[in-house]
């Protein structure tokens, strides 16, 4: 056995007899019918056994044996739940024409006694729309199980594909034929049995023939065929077909997808996983798997289901809880696969009706309203996967669920709580909610609350004294047919202990800005109630109030401060706690200024008035009174040299700026300015700027403006 969450294999239970080349079907509690196999060494004569096994426990139970052996043979669960068993051979030489029916009221056997008829082995078969068992071989037929049994021919198909061709059941009454023959053929061909006069119609062909293959029905209706060869021969590797091609009901047409890793023939299976992927795996030369993930799971994410029950009935109406449940747009179960020989008897779908029901608008969770099948012969009785698709065709992960019978109630005690006694009197008043139970097939009758064996109270919501202590109070609702169910919630009454204030870890921050003040976040979110804490109130060294709030963020100055916190609760007790919260001043080599101004005049050439220009040479310096580089100066000449001229320190944090040629008897003394230090990560502080120099009284600086004098 392989579990696919885990991608553990176990080893079953050995069922005790040889079980390869049986028929198999699932009855309605989900355990699986097993009929026939072979008797060794002979591997073509029929086993009369008959086993159930339960997946559940890994258990095997005999059930009586056939009327005779059957190697190869057919099984189909009907609408009641009984299983018909046809086909299949005695011995090499001798076919069982005589089908059975195992009754699940008798647990045994029933003989069709008038429908005798031979019937090539591991025919196609399939519940119909009215009850009676479809076979669809070459001639296709009815099998009335009623009674003693009765045939009824329906119509030919166009192509004698018997031979290991894969067919399936993709909506009620509707079958797709694929492939089969030898040599095999790729025709494809459908047949609606809800028609007044049922034909076999061609659809669509595959792109190569296949024999061997298998098909399986998707969440999204369409099927997948995956497998086999397109070689004559019983299962010839040599035309091994390894991509698989997808069909669309819609279109009738087939597209070509990826391909398997290896080939996929005889004995191999193809079965729909909950999670939407399609495991497929063995034939006789590979004794292992692959896992198939079609287009719909690479469209955006999936709907999710929270919460569904685990059995249904016929036409009830039954909820869904998902998070998705406006995007929703089908809600369907597709029954549990049981596959060999290039067939799977059981998978078939039924689309289900729903309404939202309950939107929270906010969340878009909801619970969705279905109405279950309303016809055991679209969907017989038995184990299925329920999804939920979206607007976008992505299917959820399903939920499993049984079909059919009296479905058990789902009780719902509702979620544990913990309450305080707000009042000191040693109890509390509790209301009690059973609203969530439900029952998928009927209605609930009774709900009934106990606490350790005792009765404690009956309604849905009642109300109740509990003490001091913890309480584990039992819900059991019984519904209208009188099964029942039962669920717990855990309620603890505390007396009200005071909060617990914690006001965060201490904190060192800087001045970042040099204002001499820095915004800090406090945070009092780590403070704890077993209610609920109504008030955060922060003060400052001297107990003045500062903020409120869990998060607040005040403004500080440059220094040392010690915070406290004072949290209450929603009964009025209270907490404080403390921390520190150091301001640093910003570091000095985070300030720039200048540190020197130098100046001199020069004459410039040329004809005409005498001209010259203003050289102003500026030193940039750190807090630290370290050298800046790469800083650019910027400053004005006045009256005459120019505006906006500039220059960049090199390493020793120097850097000339030149004015324009300057006409001497326009001006013979300009003066500098410097308007501006920046270097990308300093902050400029013009307020420190200084010239240490002593210079000429026409040259004198003050580290931001400098006169210079035409030489």
């Amino acid at each position: 056995m392989w579990d696919p969450e885990t991608d553990l294999i176990r080893q079953a239970t050995n069922p005790q007899s040889n079980i390869f080349c049986s028929g198999h079907s699932f009855l309605p509690d989900g355990t699986l019918l097993i009929s026939g196999g072979h008797i060794p060494p002979n591997n073509t004569v029929g086993l009369n056994r008959a086993i159930i096994y339960d997946p559940y426990s890994d258990f095997w139970t005999d059930v009586p044996d056939m009327n005779g052996g059957r190697w190869y043979p057919s099984s189909t669960t009907l609408a009641n739940g009984d299983v018909l068993v046809a086909s299949g051979d005695i011995t090499p030489t001798q076919p069982n024409e005589l089908p059975e029916v195992f009754e699940l009221d008798l647990a045994d056997w029933k003989g069709l006694s008038s429908a005798g008829v031979y019937i090539p082995s591991y025919p196609r078969t399939f519940l119909a729309p009215d009850g009676r068992v479809f076979f669809a071989t070459r001639q296709s037929r009815y099998l009335d199980t009623s009674g003693s049994g009765v045939w009824t021919d329906v119509a030919v198909k166009n192509v004698n594909s018997d031979d290991y061709g894969s067919a399936v059941m993709y909506e009620p009454g509707k079958i797709l034929w694929t492939g089969g023959g030898n040599p095999p053929t790729e025709t494809c061909e459908i047949i609606d049995l809800n028609a007044p006069v049922p034909s076999w119609q061609f659809t669509d062909s595959m792109a190569l023939p296949r024999r061997q293959n298998n098909v399986t029905l998707l969440p999204d209706g369409k099927v997948l065929a995956t497998g086999g060869s397109s070689a004559g021969g019983f299962s010839a590797e040599s035309g091994a077909v390894l991509y698989a091609e997808m069909w669309d009901p819609n279109t009738g047409q087939w597209t070509i997808m990826a391909s398997h890793g290896e080939f996929r023939g005889y004995h191999s299976t193809a079965l729909l996983l909950p999670d939407g992927r399609v495991l497929s795996s063995g034939g006789d030369s590979s004794a292992n798997a692959e896992v198939y993930s079609p287009p719909y799971l690479f469209n955006g994410l999936r709907p999710t289901i929270t919460s569904a029950p685990a059995s249904i009935g016929y036409g009830a109406t039954f909820l869904v809880e998902t998070v998705d449940a406006t995007d929703i747009d089908e809600v369907i179960i597709l029954r549990n696969g049981s596959v060999t020989h290039a067939q799977n008897w059981d998978q078939r779908a039924c689309s289900l009706e729903f309404v939202i029901d309950s939107l929270n608008v906010d969340t878009t969770e909801a619970q969705l309203s279905v109405s279950g099948p309303g016809l055991a012969t679209d969907c017989p009785p038995g184990p299925y996967m329920l999804f939920v698709l979206n607007s976008s065709g992505v299917p959820s992960v399903a939920e499993m669920l049984r079909l059919g019978g009296d479905a058990a109630p789902l009780a719902n005690a509702g979620p544990d709580l913990t309450v305080t006694d707000a009042d000191g009197t040693g109890s509390e008043q509790i209301t009690l909610d059973g609203t969530g139970s439900s029952d998928p097939d009927g209605t609930i009758a009774s709900y009934e609350w106990s606490e350790g064996g005792s009765p404690l109270a009956t309604g849905a919501t009642p109300t109740v004294a509990l003490a001091l202590g913890t309480h584990t109070i039992t819900l059991t609702v019984t519904s209208s047919s009188g099964a029942t169910s039962s669920d717990q919630v855990v309620i603890s009454v505390v007396v009200n202990q005071p909060p617990i204030a914690n006001a965060g870890p201490d904190q060192t921050l800087a001045d970042t800005d040099g204002s001499g003040s820095e915004a800090v976040t406090l945070d009092g979110t780590g403070s704890t109630d077993d209610g609920t804490i109504t008030l955060y109130e922060w003060s400052d060294n001297l107990g003045d109030p500062i903020a409120d709030g869990s998060g607040p963020t005040p403004t500080l100055i440059v220094g040392v401060h010690t915070i406290a916190l004072t949290v209450t609760d929603n009964d009025g007790l209270t907490d404080t706690a403390t921390l520190t919260v150091t301001v640093e001043p910003p570091p000095p080599a985070s300030f720039m200024h200048v540190g020197d101004l130098d100046g001199s005049g020069t004459l410039s050439g040329g004809n005409g008035p005498v001209r010259w220009k203003a050289n102003v040479e500026v030193a940039v310096e750190d807090g630290d009174s370290d050298p800046v580089a790469g800083a650019t100066v910027t400053g004005n000449f006045t009256p005459k040299g120019g505006n906006g001229k500039s220059c960049t320190t090199n390493a020793s944090g120097r850097c000339i700026i030149q004015s324009r040629n300057i006409q001497e008897r326009q001006a013979t003394v300009v003066t500098f300015t410097v308007t501006g230090v920046t270097d990308g990560s300093r902050t400029y502080d013009p307020g420190a700027n200084h010239d240490p120099d002593v210079s000429p009284p026409e040259d004198v600086s003050t580290g931001t403006s400098i006169s210079v004098a035409a030489p």
